[in-house]
C-alpha cells in the first residue's frame, strides 16, 4: 500500500508570556511524524477504533483519517495530529480548565504508555481498576471533533456503569467491563506532526 506524505504547513501567531513581556512565535507543522499514546475505550462496542483507519499501533500518517490540534504533551503548544471519532472516548482525569495530554492516560508527564500511567491507580494490584479505583475517572467523547471539551461530551465512568477497566495489556490492546459487557480498549498511537516554533524578533 503506497502512503500519501502529508505536508500541511500553516503560520499563525502565537502570544506567550516571556518575562512578562509579549512575545510572537511562528509555528510550522512539518512533514515528520512522532507518536504520543493516550488510552481510547471502544465506546459503542463494534471492536474497532474509531481513529487513524483501525490502527493503534505506530504507523504512518493517515490521509483519511480525521484530524485536530490538540497538546496532547501538555506543554502548551498544540500539535497537529490524526483525532479519534465520536463513537469512541478517551479515557481521562479532568476538572475543569483546558484539556491536553496530561488529563488523559497515555505517555505525556513521563510515562511509557497509557496503561503504566493507568496502573498508578490499581492500588490493589490486582491489574484492574475498579471500585474506589475508579474515583475521579471520566470519559470524554469528542462529538463535534474539535478537540475543545463542550457541554455533556465528559461523563463518569460511574455514570457510564463502567465497572472495571483492565491493566494488563497486549500489543497496547486491552479491555473494560460496561454494564456487564466486555469491550475493548487501545493504547492508540495517533501519528502527529512535529511543529516547529521560531520566535519572531
Amino acid at each position: 500500500m503506497k502512503y500519501l506524505t502529508i505536508a500541511v504547513i500553516f503560520f499563525s501567531c502565537v502570544l506567550y508570556a516571556d518575562n512578562n513581556k509579549a512575545q510572537k512565535t511562528k509555528t510550522k507543522t512539518t512533514d515528520k511524524i512522532h507518536y504520543a499514546t493516550p488510552l481510547v475505550l471502544d465506546m459503542d462496542g463494534d471492536k474497532k477504533l474509531q481513529a487513524s483507519g483501525g490502527k493503534w499501533l505506530p504507523h504512518r500518517f493517515d490521509p483519511k483519517s480525521k484530524t485536530a490540534t490538540f497538546d496532547i504533551n501538555g506543554d502548551h503548544f498544540a500539535e497537529f495530529m490524526e483525532w479519534v471519532g465520536p463513537n469512541d472516548g478517551l479515557l481521562v482525569r479532568y476538572e475543569k480548565g483546558e484539556m491536553n495530554g496530561l488529563n488523559l492516560f497515555g505517555d505525556a508527564g513521563g510515562f511509557k504508555h497509557g496503561f503504566e500511567k493507568l496502573s498508578v491507580l490499581d492500588k490493589n494490584n490486582d491489574k484492574a481498576i475498579s471500585g474506589e479505583e475508579l474515583k475521579g475517572l471520566s470519559v470524554w467523547q469528542d462529538k463535534n471533533g474539535n478537540a475543545k471539551v463542550d457541554k455533556g461530551e465528559i461523563k463518569s465512568v460511574q455514570s457510564l456503569k463502567i465497572t472495571s477497566i483492565s491493566v494488563k495489556h497486549r500489543m497496547f490492546s486491552s479491555s473494560f467491563v460496561q454494564d456487564g459487557k466486555t469491550k475493548s480498549m487501545w493504547d492508540w498511537h495517533p501519528a502527529i506532526q512535529i511543529i516547529k516554533r521560531i520566535r519572531k524578533n
